[in-house]
């Protein structure tokens, strides 16, 4: 099913019954069918919905949408909305942990629970950076160097400086 936004339409798939619903999350450059085996047991007791964010899979985007942290939280409570669901459980799986800590602090009464898998407790300033400016990054470099900057955006300037020679001898 498609969800028309302002700046794009979001592809959602809603999978099995229940009056709970359980929103997942996908990490930066996974899709929705990641999370096929983790409800293929879930299906009879909730409503599971998954998503790809605008601009990814099946979802598209306009050249007006702004790829941050508050245009994913915009549409993930406009998905939330779309389905009929006062309140939620999220599961968000490393940058939709991301996601779904930022939805959660900004919209507590939409969140029943909240599980992060492999995600850290909070987005760092180079991060939010990063992931803000990730269309440019890729217009003029290999996922690679996505990946390294999302990589040293963890680490303090201290440690940086004595992997710095590793990371510049991996070119791939």
């Amino acid at each position: 099913m498609m969800l028309d936004r302002p700046a794009g339409e979001l592809y959602y798939e809603v999978q099995g019954e229940g009056e709970e619903v359980i929103i997942y999350l996908n990490g930066f450059a996974s899709g929705i069918s990641n999370w096929y085996p983790v409800i293929k047991g879930l299906k009879g007791r909730y409503r599971n919905v998954l998503y790809d964010y605008i601009g990814t899979g099946e979802s598209r985007n306009g050249e007006e949408y702004e790829f941050c942290f508050d245009s994913y939280c915009a549409d993930l409570g406009a998905l939330i909305g779309q389905i009929g669901a006062d309140r939620v459980h999220l599961v968000g799986y490393s940058m939709g942990g991301w996601i779904a800590q930022e939805f959660t602090v900004h919209h507590p009464g939409k969140v029943s629970s909240l599980v992060l898998i492999n995600s850290s407790p909070r987005i760092f300033a180079r991060q939010h950076w990063i992931i803000s400016h990730l269309i440019e990054v890729l217009k003029f470099a290999e996922i690679s160097v996505f990946s390294k900057l999302m990589f040293i955006s963890y680490y303090p300037p201290s440690i940086l400086k004595s992997m710095m020679p590793i990371l510049n001898e991996s070119r791939t």
